[in-house]
C-alpha cells in the first residue's frame, strides 16, 4: 500500500467531491493503479522527459502555435496535460449506455422537428423550443428527400456529481467538435508513455476512426468526393479539423473552395470545378449558405443549401442540427426518451430550469447568484432581467453549476488535484450508435462549472479495456489503412485552388520574412560591429527604409533603435516582422497538408517563438541579433527541407513560384534604393546590398576590389547561375510557369511576360546598365532603371495573372441567386 500511496504526493482526496484516482481510504482504485505503480517506478527526470516529449508530438503535429490567438491559447501544446484520466469498465458502460441513448434520442427528435412534427403536436416538446431558436433552419424543414441520418456524429459534455453520478452538461450536434484534438491527444501520449499505455490495458481508438471512415463512405459510394469543411486557420477548433482530416484521408476545405452549380456542389480546383458529394460540417448550419441565412455571417458558398435539398449533397452532420445544442432539450429529454424510445433515462441531467414556466422565472430571479443564463443575461439587474425573461423566457435555460470531480493533473513534476469534465464523441453506424472508446477531459479553472470549454488545459482520456470482451476491433490506427480502391496518378491537379493560393503566398511570405530579418541584421551587424563609415545613421535608415515606409523622425543612433524595435516587434507594423510570421503560418497551416515535417517544424517553432511577440522597447534593440541569426537559419532550413523534401508536383510548384516572384520584386527594389543614383556614399550602399542578397563571399571570389556598381549588377542582375540574382529568379520562374496547365497550346500571358523579362536580361549588358547620367545632379544610372521598372511591372503583372488563372472561379450563375430567391418567397 506504500509503494501505492507514493505517486499520490500532493493529490489527495477532496472533501465533498468524487476522486476519479483515490479511493476514500486514499489509496488508488483498481483501474488506476497500473498507472500508479509506473508513476512510482519512473525517476523525476523521465516523467519531466514524457511530458515534454508529448508536448513536443503535439507541436509538430501543428498544435504549437496559433497566429490568430492571444495569450495562453496562442499555444496550443502548453494547454495539454500529459497525465490521462482512466475511466473503469463499469464507469464506461454507463457512459457509453447514456451516450447512445442520448444521440438516438436526439436523432428522433430532429427527424420528427424536421418532419411530421408530432412531438409538437402532442405536447412533448413546446413551439417555442424549435420554432423560436435561432438554430432551427426552416429551410431544411420537410424535404422531399430528407437526409437519411440526422446525426453522422454527436458529442457530449459530462461531468461526475459529487454522489457519483455522471450527469449531462452539453449536446453538441450541429459542430460535434474535438475528435481531432482527441486523437491527436492520444497518438502524442502514446508515442511519450508506450510502456505506460500498454500495461494500463487501453482501449484504442483508430476503429471507431475507422467506423466514421467507412459510415461517409457509406453516404457517397466509393468513387465519391468526401471534404471535411473548416471555417479556416482563425477558428479555435481548425487544429482538430485539420487532424481529423488527414487522419481520415479526406480533403480539408474552406468556405472559399466551394461552388454551387446547377444543384449541385463543387471544390474548386486546378483543373477547376469537382463535384463534393459528403460535406462533413465544420460550420455551423447557419453560415453554411449566405442565400439563407442573410446577415449572419455566412461562410459557405452560395446555393449549396440546394445541392443538399435536392439530394445531391450530404452534410454530416444535416442542417438545422443546433436546435438540439446546449440545453435546449434538458428540460424535455426525460419524456422524449420515453416517448422516442420508449426507455429510461440513462444519465441525469445537470441541474437546469427552462425559464417558460413562470415558477421556474420566479425560482431564478429569487436565486440570482446560483443559476446562470448566459453572458448577456447574467449582466442584466433584477428588474431587467424580470422584464427579458417575462417577454422571452421560453427561449433561455437556467444553469446551475456543478461540482465537478477531481483527478491527477501534473504540477511543477508531481500529482495535484485538478476538477475536471470530459467531452465524448459517437458515430453512426448501421447497428446504431457506437461511442468512442475515450475522449477530451478538461481540466476547469473553477471547482464548479456550468458547460466544458476546449479552451481549458486538455487530458487525454483512457478507458479500461476488458480482457473478456472478445469481439472488440483489433485496429489501431488508420495511418497505414490504404484506400480500398486506388487510381495511380502523378499530376496533382486536383489540387484545391485555395490551398495553392496558400503555397503560393507562403513561398513570397517567407522571402518577406527573410528579407526583412536580413535588413535588420545588416543593421544590426553595423551598430555592433563595423567601420565608422558604416555605421552612418544616414545609411542605417536607408536600410530600414527598405522595410519601413514612414521616414525617420531623426538620424540619431537612438531613431535606429527605435525603428530596429518598430520592424522586429511592433505586431501593428503593416510591413514589420510579427505580422509577416503571423502571414507566414497561417500559410503554413493551410498548406499543412503538402509539407514534409521537417518544413512545418520549422515553420511553426520559427512562428511561435515567443521572442517575435514581446515588446518593442528600442533598448532591447542591439539583444535581437542572436533570435535574428537563429530565425534566418530556421527560414533557410524551412526552404532546404521544401526544396529536398516535396514532390514535384504541382503543390511544389506555386510554393516555388511565390518565392521567386517575391525574391525578384526584393532583388529590384534592392537595386533601385541603392544602386539606381550612384552617390557618395555607393561603396558602403553596395558592400549592404551584397550582404543582404547573401552573396558578398560569391562577390570577392570573383573581384578582389571595392565593391563597384557594374560588377554587383553582373552579379545579382544578370548571372543566372547565382540563386539570388535576378534573372535566377526568372529563368526558374519561366521553367514553373511552363509547367503549370494551360487550356491552349500557347503560352499563357504570364508565362510571356516572364520570358520577355528574362531575355531583356539575356541581352543586356552590364557595363550599360552601370553607366551613370553625369550631366544630372542627381547621378542616375537610366538604363539601369528602365530594366527595373520593367522588371517592377512585369512581375506585378505576372502575380496577378497566376491569381486570376488558378486561385479565381467564376461567381456563381445568376440563375443560382434567382432560384434561391424564389424558394424563399
Amino acid at each position: 500500500m506504500d509503494d501505492l500511496a507514493a505517486p499520490q504526493q500532493r493529490h489527495a482526496p477532496t472533501p465533498g467531491r468524487h476522486d476519479e484516482m483515490l479511493g476514500a481510504d486514499g489509496a488508488p482504485r483498481p483501474h488506476w493503479r497500473a498507472f500508479a505503480a509506473a508513476w512510482t517506478r519512473a525517476a523525476p527526470h523521465e516523467r519531466a522527459q514524457a511530458a515534454a516529449e508529448s508536448r513536443r508530438l503535439l507541436d509538430e503535429s501543428g498544435l504549437s502555435y496559433n497566429a490568430h490567438a492571444d495569450g495562453a491559447s496562442a499555444r496550443g501544446a502548453e494547454r495539454f496535460d500529459p497525465t490521462p484520466l482512466i475511466i473503469s469498465a463499469q464507469d464506461w458502460r454507463t457512459l457509453e449506455a447514456g451516450v447512445i441513448q442520448r444521440a438516438r434520442m436526439i436523432e428522433a427528435a430532429l427527424r420528427d422537428l424536421y418532419g411530421a412534427r408530432t412531438l409538437i403536436a402532442t405536447g412533448a416538446l413546446p413551439p417555442s423550443v424549435a420554432f423560436g431558436s435561432r438554430e432551427f433552419l426552416r429551410e431544411a424543414a420537410r424535404w422531399e428527400r430528407p437526409p437519411r441520418r440526422r446525426l453522422i456524429r454527436y458529442a457530449v459534455d459530462v461531468a461526475r456529481a459529487p454522489d457519483g453520478r455522471w450527469v449531462l452538461l452539453d449536446d453538441h450536434a450541429d459542430r460535434p467538435d474535438g475528435s481531432g484534438r482527441a486523437l491527436a491527444n492520444r497518438i502524442a501520449l502514446a508515442q511519450a508513455t508506450p510502456e505506460l499505455f500498454a500495461e494500463t490495458g487501453v482501449r484504442r481508438l483508430g476503429a471507431h476512426f475507422a467506423l466514421l471512415q467507412e459510415t461517409l463512405e457509406e453516404e457517397t459510394g466509393a468513387e465519391g468526393r468526401i471534404a471535411l469543411l473548416t471555417p479556416g486557420p482563425g477558428d479555435p477548433s481548425y487544429f482538430s479539423h485539420a487532424y481529423l482530416a488527414r487522419y481520415l484521408g479526406i480533403t480539408l476545405v474552406e468556405p472559399g473552395d466551394l461552388a454551387a452549380r446547377d444543384g449541385e456542389a463543387h471544390v474548386k480546383t486546378l483543373e477547376g470545378l469537382r463535384r463534393v458529394d459528403v460535406l462533413l460540417r465544420g460550420v455551423g448550419s447557419r453560415r453554411i449558405d449566405p442565400l439563407y441565412a442573410p446577415g449572419g455571417g455566412a461562410l459557405g458558398a452560395p446555393g449549396i443549401l440546394r445541392a443538399a435539398r435536392f439530394g445531391k449533397l450530404t452534410f454530416a452532420n444535416a442542417l438545422g442540427a443546433g436546435v438540439a445544442d446546449g440545453r435546449a432539450l434538458a428540460p424535455f429529454s426525460a419524456r422524449l426518451i420515453g416517448d422516442l424510445l420508449g426507455e429510461e433515462p440513462a444519465l441525469a441531467e445537470a441541474p437546469h430550469l427552462w425559464l417558460g414556466d413562470p415558477a421556474a422565472r420566479a425560482q431564478v430571479l429569487e436565486e440570482t447568484a446560483r443559476w446562470s443564463l448566459g453572458e448577456d443575461l447574467d449582466r442584466a439587474d433584477r428588474d431587467a432581467l424580470a422584464r427579458r425573461l417575462g417577454r422571452e423566457g421560453w427561449a433561455h435555460v437556467a444553469r446551475a453549476p456543478v461540482a465537478l470531480s477531481v483527478a491527477p493533473t501534473l504540477q511543477g513534476g508531481e500529482l495535484a488535484s485538478a476538477p475536471i469534465a470530459l467531452r465524448l464523441f459517437a458515430t453512426a453506424a448501421p447497428e446504431g450508435f457506437r461511442v468512442m472508446p475515450g475522449g477530451v477531459a478538461a481540466i476547469s479553472p473553477t471547482p464548479e462549472a456550468t458547460r466544458l470549454s476546449l479552451d481549458w488545459v486538455v487530458k487525454d482520456v483512457w478507458v479500461e479495456s476488458e480482457t473478456e470482451r472478445s469481439s472488440q476491433p483489433a485496429a489501431t490506427t488508420l495511418l497505414t489503412r490504404r484506400q480500398r480502391t486506388a487510381h495511380l496518378r502523378r499530376t496533382g491537379r486536383e489540387l484545391l485552388s485555395r490551398v495553392a493560393d496558400n503555397l503560393f503566398w507562403l513561398g513570397r511570405n517567407a522571402e518577406r520574412a527573410e528579407a526583412t530579418l536580413r535588413v535588420l541584421k545588416a543593421v544590426l551587424e553595423r551598430m555592433i560591429d563595423a567601420p565608422r563609415a558604416d555605421r552612418d545613421p544616414a545609411l542605417l535608415h536607408r536600410l530600414l527604409s527598405l522595410r519601413l515606409e514612414a521616414p525617420p523622425e531623426t538620424s540619431s543612433l537612438a531613431e535606429v533603435r527605435a525603428r530596429i524595435a518598430l520592424l522586429a516587434l511592433d505586431r501593428d507594423e503593416p510591413n514589420g516582422l510579427g505580422q509577416a510570421l503571423d502571414v507566414l503560418y497561417w500559410n503554413a497551416s493551410a498548406a499543412r497538408a503538402h509539407l514534409s515535417r521537417d518544413a512545418w517544424r520549422d515553420v511553426s517553432r520559427l512562428c511561435g517563438d515567443p521572442v517575435w511577440r514581446s515588446a518593442p522597447a528600442p533598448g532591447r534593440a542591439l539583444a535581437l541579433a542572436a533570435p535574428i541569426e537563429d530565425a534566418i537559419r530556421s527560414l533557410a532550413a524551412f526552404a532546404g527541407a521544401s526544396h529536398e523534401n516535396m514532390t514535384r508536383n504541382y503543390a511544389w510548384r506555386f510554393l516555388e513560384l511565390g518565392r521567386r516572384i517575391e525574391r525578384a520584386q526584393q532583388t529590384v527594389a534592392l537595386f533601385k534604393a541603392m544602386v539606381g543614383h550612384a552617390g557618395a556614399d555607393e561603396p558602403a550602399a553596395i558592400f549592404a546590398m551584397l550582404h543582404l542578397c547573401d552573396s558578398f563571399f560569391a562577390y570577392r571570389a570573383r573581384y578582389l576590389t571595392t565593391p563597384e556598381a557594374v560588377p554587383a549588377i553582373d552579379l545579382l542582375i544578370l548571372d543566372e547561375a547565382n540563386p539570388r540574382s535576378l534573372a535566377f529568379q526568372l529563368a526558374r520562374m519561366e521553367e514553373v510557369l511552363d509547367a503549370l496547365p494551360r487550356a491552349t497550346p500557347y503560352r499563357n500571358a504570364e508565362h510571356r511576360i516572364a520570358l520577355k523579362l528574362l531575355t531583356a536580361l539575356r541581352v543586356s549588358d552590364a557595363d550599360a546598365l552601370g553607366a551613370v547620367e553625369f550631366a544630372d545632379p542627381d547621378h542616375p544610372r537610366p538604363a539601369l532603371i528602365a530594366l527595373l521598372a520593367d522588371a517592377e511591372i512585369g512581375l506585378a503583372d505576372i502575380s496577378d495573372l497566376v491569381a486570376k488563372a488558378y486561385f479565381a472561379h467564376a461567381e456563381p450563375a445568376l440563375t443560382e441567386i434567382m432560384t434561391s430567391r424564389i424558394a424563399r418567397s
